[in-house]
């Protein structure tokens, strides 16, 4: 990319990398994120203040940003749920990790004001820890994935999480915020029973939750 070479850290498996133009199409920043295993990115937003917050998964026993290291919770080849922000320096200034012992990704991102962000995913895990939340996987075996949202503040700190789910698998499909500390979550279930009571039925569906305010 431009004069950056990237190489994968542990081949045959897929690294994330990130880079941004300039306005005459130029590379001017070129960075990756990867360990000896399996990386998947979600998704990345970018804020008025030039900084770019990416979400995804890592199933490596760690995975480096920058001087920061995540740890997975479960063995190798399960995957645990990344939030890492850069600036418009290209440094990056926050990184923190989510899940529990089977495999949790984050799948949206929204940028908030003054340096939040919303956080959407799934995950299969039978609990999944977010900070101080414990999310409970309704499947008492842990064989389907339930849908979370959580926010973090502006120094990374997880200050709220919320979740759905039922006796299939949910997976969301977007988020969005309104500018006003409002999120609206699109996700679509499965299943007999949700804990948002909404549907009800055996065939797969859409549907859209209005989440207001995350944090009183």
């Amino acid at each position: 990319m431009g004069n950056s070479l990237l190489s994968s850290a542990g081949p045959p498996y897929s690294n994330i990398f990130m880079g941004r133009l300039s306005a005459d199409g130029e590379w001017s920043e070129v960075t990756q994120l990867g360990g000896d295993q399996e990386e998947q990115l979600g998704q990345v937003a970018l804020d008025a203040a030039g900084n770019l917050t990416l979400v995804g998964s890592f199933s490596g026993s760690t995975l480096a940003v920058g001087s920061t290291t995540l740890s997975n919770a479960g063995p190798v080849g399960t995957s645990d749920i990344f939030v890492a922000r850069r600036n418009a320096a290209g440094q990056w200034t926050l990184a923190v990790r989510a899940g529990g012992t089977s495999n949790d990704k984050a799948l949206n991102v929204a940028p908030g004001a003054n340096g939040t962000a919303t956080v959407a995913g799934y995950f299969s895990s039978s609990t999944a820890t977010l900070g101080p939340f414990t999310l409970s996987n309704a499947d008492a075996s842990a064989a389907t994935t339930d849908v979370f949202v959580a926010q973090l503040d502006a120094a990374g700190a997880w200050v709220s999480a919320l979740t759905a789910g039922g006796v299939d698998n949910q997976r969301v499909s977007a988020l969005a915020t309104d500018g006003r500390g409002g999120e609206l979550l699109s996700a679509i279930r499965k299943g007999l029973a949700s804990r948002l009571a909404l549907l009800r039925s055996a065939q797969s569906a859409l549907f859209t939750v209005w989440l207001g305010s995350l944090v009183a």
